[in-house]
C-alpha cells in the first residue's frame, strides 16, 4: 500500500474505513503498519493522517489528531525511532517532518506554502 509504485496519497483510507466500519480494533492497523513502516514510507504514512486545505493562504498543512487515531499511529512503535534516524531528503519531507514535530510540541495549527508537498517524492 505504501510501496513504489502502488502508492497514492488516502489510498489507505480505505483500508482505515473498513476497518473503523467493522469496528475492528485500532490495534490491527497499528500492528499492520508497524509491521510494514520503514525509512522508505515514514514520510507516506504521516501524509495519510495530514489535513490538507487550499486557500488564499496557499497550501495548508496540518497532522489531524481524528486521522492519527483511527491510524493508530501511536501505537506504531517503529515511527519514532524511523523519524530520529531519517533526515527529510526534499521541501516534501521536511514540511511533514515540520507538521509532525508541530504536532508533538502541541501546536496544531496548518503551516501554508505556495507550493504542494508532491506525494512523489515521498
Amino acid at each position: 500500500m505504501y510501496e513504489n509504485g502502488i502508492y497514492g496519497d488516502e489510498n489507505a483510507w480505505g483500508l482505515y474505513r473498513y476497518a473503523e466500519q467493522q469496528k475492528l480494533s485500532p490495534k490491527c492497523i497499528s500492528n499492520y503498519l508497524d509491521s510494514i513502516i520503514t525509512s522508505k514510507n515514514v514520510y507516506r504514512i504521516l501524509f495519510d493522517a495530514m489535513l490538507r486545505s487550499v486557500g488564499d493562504q496557499g497550501y495548508g498543512y496540518r497532522l489531524e489528531k481524528t486521522h492519527l487515531d483511527i491510524m493508530d499511529l501511536a501505537h506504531v512503535s517503529k515511527l519514532e525511532n524511523i523519524l530520529k534516524h531519517v533526515i527529510p531528503a526534499n521541501a516534501s519531507q521536511k514540511r511533514i517532518h515540520t507538521a509532525y514535530k508541530n504536532y508533538l510540541n502541541g501546536n496544531n495549527e496548518a503551516i501554508y506554502y505556495d507550493d504542494p508537498i508532491e506525494p512523489d517524492e515521498l
